[in-house]
C-alpha cells in the first residue's frame, strides 16, 4: 500500500504541474494576444505614414497652385493698370516686360501641375 500511496502522491503531483504548466501558457498567450493587439503593427504603421506622406504632398502641390493663381491675378492686375496709360514711359516699358516675363512663368508652371497625372 506504501507504493500505490506514493504513486498516486506522485501521481497528484505531476497531474498538478502539468495543470500549473497549461494554466500558466494559457495565461501567458492570452496576455501576448491582447498586447499585440493593442499596439499598431508594422505594415500598419508603414501604410499610415505613406497616406500622410501622400496627404502633404497633395497639400504642398495644392498650396503651391493658390499661391501661383493668387500671383497671376497680381501680375494681371499690374499689367492692366501698366497697359491702360497711354503714353507709357521706357522704365513702364521695363515694367510691363518683367510683369509679363513672370506671368508666362506663373502659366507654366500652373499649367504643368494642370496637365501632371494625379
Amino acid at each position: 500500500m506504501g507504493d500505490t500511496f506514493a504513486e498516486m502522491f506522485q501521481a497528484k503531483r505531476s497531474l498538478t504541474f502539468v495543470a500549473s504548466v497549461v494554466g500558466s501558457l494559457v495565461i501567458i498567450v492570452g496576455a501576448l494576444t491582447a498586447i499585440d493587439g493593442r499596439y499598431a503593427h508594422a505594415s500598419e504603421l508603414e501604410q499610415m505614414q505613406k497616406s500622410e506622406q501622400a496627404y502633404h504632398e497633395e497639400s504642398k502641390v495644392s498650396q503651391r497652385m493658390s499661391i501661383d493663381t493668387l500671383r497671376q491675378q497680381q501680375i494681371e492686375d499690374k499689367l492692366f493698370e501698366l497697359r491702360l496709360n497711354p503714353h507709357p514711359s521706357q522704365v513702364d516699358k521695363a515694367i510691363t516686360q518683367r510683369y509679363t516675363d513672370q506671368l508666362n512663368e506663373v502659366n507654366s508652371r500652373l499649367n504643368a501641375r494642370e496637365k501632371a497625372p494625379q
